[in-house]
């Protein structure tokens, strides 16, 4: 036998030497790898283009455009805005259904016109069994260029939602006299996300969390 092959014989027969020293050491336990955590669901983010607004921030599509002139749609829009701008209503969030965004802003009219917030997420009318539910978000009214409101991806955590936002102000801190022009108008900022389909609309539970600007440092530094 060569000398290579009587190396080769040897070195195997302590690699196997080896791993059986290992899994007898007591001072060396063998640990199984963890085991994937299957029911725990994965965190989802929904594009921005995925979502209706009134907002022109961009990336968001407008809701407008898919709400023809003089259609039931746009006058349930008129009269959300109408509802939510004499309230001067706080941020508001809430579920509704509906198979498209027409259906969601139906819906969305049925939900600001009840005196009692619902039990369950309401569709356009009485007879919908649409199982597409729909996240709507009002922030404010205020003045539309530049938007004063951005909002960042929704994220869905099984059947929690989370919709997040947070107020311009120029990018910015503003120094001196320096300021960002507003419009003056008073624009709605009415946002629907799509959720998608849930079998169990009792388990669904949405936030809103709006993040306040903390500077805790810049550059250059400031004078001392």
């Amino acid at each position: 036998m060569s000398r290579i092959k009587i190396a080769c014989v040897v070195f195997a027969l302590g690699a196997f030497a080896s791993l059986a020293y290992l899994s007898n050491s007591p001072g060396l336990p063998l640990r199984a790898a963890p085991k994937a955590d299957r029911d725990r669901p994965e965190v989802r983010e929904i594009e921005l283009s995925a979502i209706y607004s009134t907002s022109y921030q961009k990336n968001l599509e407008r809701v407008y455009r898919h709400l023809p002139e003089d259609s039931p749609e746009r006058k349930a829009l008129e009269s959300i805005d109408d509802r939510m701008r004499e309230s001067r209503s706080p941020p508001l969030v809430a579920l509704v259904r509906g198979e498209d965004i027409k259906e969601a802003v139906l819906a969305t009219a049925r939900f600001i016109g009840m005196k009692e917030p619902p039990a369950r997420p309401v569709g356009p009318d009485e007879k919908s069994a649409s199982k597409k539910h729909w996240l709507f978000a009002h922030i404010a009214h205020t003045g539309s260029s530049p938007p004063q409101w951005l909002i960042y991806p929704p994220t869905v955590f099984g059947a929690k939602v989370r919709f997040t936002y947070t107020r311009f102000d120029g990018w910015f801190t503003p120094e001196g006299d320096e300021s960002t022009d507003v419009s003056a108008d008073d624009h709605a900022y009415f946002y629907w996300v799509p959720l998608g389909v849930f079998e169990d609309s009792d388990q669904i539970r949405a936030e809103m969390v709006e993040f306040c600007k903390s500077v805790k440092a810049s550059y250059p530094a400031g004078k001392r």
